[in-house]
């Protein structure tokens, strides 16, 4: 990343230094470690944007290159996993749930 056309990535920063410390090039994808000086990290995604942990709030055009095409936490999707763990999730018996 060119820092004279980017947002301010403190904590990303920080977060890269700690990284490399853990994991061999400070990623688990060759892809992510591309991204010079550092890769942006993210804190959450809603919809088709990914808000960093710089405060950024970024278009998020790959989307998990296509299983998130209903975007990052849809509402929906959510609710009925929330429904799903509050009945179980493994059980040693057949279940309708």
């Amino acid at each position: 990343m060119d820092k004279g056309r980017c947002t301010i990535l403190t904590t990303s920063e920080e977060l890269w230094d700690e990284a490399n410390h853990l994991f061999a090039g400070g990623v688990n994808s060759p892809v992510r470690a591309s991204v010079k000086p550092y890769p942006f990290f993210v804190d959450r995604g809603k919809g088709a944007f990914l808000y960093t942990v710089d405060g950024n709030k970024l278009i998020d055009y790959v989307l998990g290159y296509g299983p998130l095409i209903l975007g990052h936490s849809p509402d929906t999707i959510k609710q009925k996993i929330i429904e799903q763990v509050e009945k179980g999730w493994l059980f040693g018996t057949p279940s309708k749930a």
